[in-house]
């Protein structure tokens, strides 16, 4: 009793877990031929891929539970004098879920076996939420476009892909929208904090073993969101080396013209998509460490149909406007009759890898470490309406890594310690970066205010927006460019379970903490290079703009939160049929910090104030610029956070599973 108390204190003072972990259970009952439970029977776990074996007994009910186990295929044995032995030679071991096994012993010799050849799991019995698991067989067989595992989520009851235009284009649960979705990457979470999605850039669809989707009220075990709770499993090494190779192609060649390109007397589209790669995984000591490693690289050149509508020879001629006459070089010339007189392939391209490495090592029967780390890089290339105008470049770089150690402090009490990182990064730019627009736009050889010069700021450079009313395809590129963001989220968490706590047999306990810390570098350049419209070609002609938008300074931002959760659950056997599951969990959200006083709030009746501070942001209307910021004191002083976190966040959970008996 006294060591596991003591292994309750140190897994709650070592700063611990939220989510829920990425392992299964085996739990059953041992009976004799008469059905009567048979207590104090040995039982032996071993994995088929690694011989790691885990040893329990039955409890005074003849019940057993075989806690923390990595998504595998497992072999049985039961042991117990005076009864034949039973080997059941293949039990499945699923993430998040339970394997119910009932064992039924016969009397005889030790010396003696009965054979079971394989479990296959029919119905969770001990469980009250509904989830699904889709398994590599699936991820392997199932036709992938782009080769994202995630995708045959859809093929869960009660899941839905998100409507176009939706910010986050995912999948929804159970009716929730696709940002209230949890994603945990072997037990860590895999978000874009920015906006609350899964980081879904890496190609990993031959390193994923398998993936759940709870899709009902889960237990207190997860959290942070409402929506489906996603938990992906990556493989691991064996005993056997193990690797696999392939390439998808598809390419232009092998396809037929588009009869609309055939219609406006274009080329036809070219395509060139290669994705391909492979994996390989094996032992580093037989029986002690495995590692597992992965690469795939994606490769496409996927030109899209434009047509649109440019300038005429005769509509050039009416152009008297210096500045206007400058930007006729930017539209090319017409190439086809009609309406939309100009048609061509405008490039999009998109190049991107991804790499994995797993490793894991057995210290001993009671101490298992796994240590996983992913990286994706890629270059994307998003056209205009025109081949060299109003195109848009992205880097995005994804980065996920995981540290867990396992420990068994005795057969009823396992903890886990999980470190996690992810990194998400994008910086999208014009295509047309580096112009220098003040070259363009002057008046009498002085550039005109409020246009960048290019020469001083290559990061705003490039042609302002130009509309023109009657369908003209526009000059540069949209106006919220450049924009970037980088995300960081570190976390430590940890799991305890503990079966028969206090000697209460029919109980199984879980309980965790969880903090981690979410910073964010946000970075948005609005209206810097500025843009114009025109009502027709005549006032462009003329130069006689209708409206034009130019603004100074940006929005580079740094922010910070901390947020933690604790939870508590009991697994309750009132009977072998019917098993009660509640708990509560708490979750604080943190107050969002800004780290370097570039940002405010509005205080009615004040103004906006710089957080952290009591100063009250003005501007003096004489000036332009930078120039016209001017700070003064305010009456009142504000927290670096400006707004403070709902701390009130409790939630009670009670599900029962009931399993008739016929």
């Amino acid at each position: 009793m006294k060591n596991a108390v003591k292994a309750v204190l140190l897994s709650f003072l070592g700063a611990l877990q939220m989510f829920g972990s990425p392992v299964g259970t085996v739990s059953g009952t041992v009976k004799d031929s008469s059905g009567a439970v048979v207590p104090s029977v040995t039982l032996t776990l071993t994995s088929t891929a690694t011989n790691a074996a885990v040893t329990t007994k039955s409890n005074a009910q003849g019940e057993f539970q075989f806690l923390g186990l990595a998504p595998a295929t497992y072999s049985l044995v039961a042991e117990a004098g005076g009864f034949k032995k039973v080997n059941v030679s293949s039990v499945l071991v699923q993430v998040d879920q339970n394997t119910h096994l009932d064992l039924t012993l016969e009397v005889g010799s030790a010396s003696e076996s009965i054979q079971v050849e394989d479990v296959a799991p029919l119905l969770e019995n001990d469980k009250s939420t509904l989830s699904s698991v889709v398994d590599s067989r699936n991820i392997g067989n199932m036709p992938l476009n782009g080769r994202q595992a995630l995708d045959l989520a859809l093929i869960t009851p009660g899941v839905l892909p998100t409507a176009t235009g939706t910010q986050v284009l995912s999948f929804n649960v159970a009716g929730a929208r696709s940002q209230s979705n949890v994603y945990l990457w072997d037990g860590a979470s895999n978000m874009d904090t920015q906006v609350n999605s899964n980081l879904n850039n890496f190609r990993i669809g031959d390193a994923v073993q398998e993936f759940s989707v709870q899709t009902s009220v889960s237990t207190a075990e997860f959290g942070r969101g409402s929506g489906g709770q996603v938990s992906v499993i990556t493989k691991s090494g064996t005993n056997m080396v193990h690797g696999t190779l392939f390439e998808y192609l598809r390419n232009s060649d092998l396809d037929a013209t588009d009869f609309f390109v055939n219609k406006s007397r274009g080329t036809k589209t070219p395509l060139h998509r290669n994705q391909f790669g492979g994996t390989v995984g094996g032992p580093i000591r037989k029986n002690k460490t495995f590692f597992f490693a992965s690469y795939e690289q994606f490769r496409q050149v996927a030109p899209t149909p434009s047509l649109t509508l440019v300038p005429t020879a005769d509509q050039r001629a009416q152009v008297t406007d210096p500045v206007s006459k400058a930007l006729l070089s930017f539209w090319p010339v017409p190439n086809t009759a009609g309406t939309n007189n100009y048609i061509v392939n405008v490039g999009s391209t998109t190049f991107d890898h991804t790499g994995l490495i797993k490793v894991d090592h057995n210290f001993t029967e009671n101490d298992h470490l796994s240590a996983r780390f992913a990286d994706y890089q890629g270059a994307t290339f998003t056209p205009g309406a025109l081949p060299t105008q109003g195109g848009n470049g992205n880097t995005p770089v994804s980065r996920n890594g995981v540290l867990t150690e396992n420990h068994t402090f005795s057969p009823t009490i396992l903890n886990e310690l999980r470190l996690g990182y992810s990194r998400n990064q994008t910086f999208i730019t014009v295509q047309d970066t580096g112009l220098n627009a003040a070259t363009i736009f002057q008046n009498n050889g002085t550039p005109l205010a409020g246009v960048v010069d290019g020469s001083k700021n290559i990061q705003d450079s490039g042609l302002p927006r130009i509309t023109i009313s009657g369908g003209f395809a526009p000059l540069g590129s949209t106006t919220n460019l450049p924009q970037g963001r980088i995300t960081n989220t570190t976390e430590i968490f940890d799991n305890i379970s503990w079966v028969a706590p206090f000697g209460k047999s029919k109980h199984s306990f879980r309980m965790g903490y969880h903090i981690r810390r979410e910073q964010a570098r946000r970075y948005l350049d609005s209206n810097e290079r500025g843009s114009f419209s025109f009502l027709s070609w005549a006032d462009f002609a003329a130069g006689q703009v209708n409206t034009s938008t130019f603004k100074t300074g940006n929005t580079l931002a740094y922010w910070d939160r901390f947020p933690w959760d604790v939870y508590w659950q009991d697994q309750y056997k009132v009977r072998d049929n019917v098993t009660l599951n509640y708990g509560i969990r708490y979750e604080y959200p943190s107050n969002v910090y800004q780290t370097r006083q570039d940002a405010t709030n509005f205080i009615p009746g004040v103004g906006p104030v710089l957080l952290g501070t009591n100063q009250l942001l003005t501007v003096d209307p004489a000036k332009v610029g930078p120039a016209s910021l001017v700070l003064s004191q305010a009456p009142v002083t504000l927290s670096s956070s400006g707004v403070h976190a709902d701390k009130n966040n409790f939630a009670p959970v009670i599900g029962i599973a009931y399993t008739p008996r016929f």
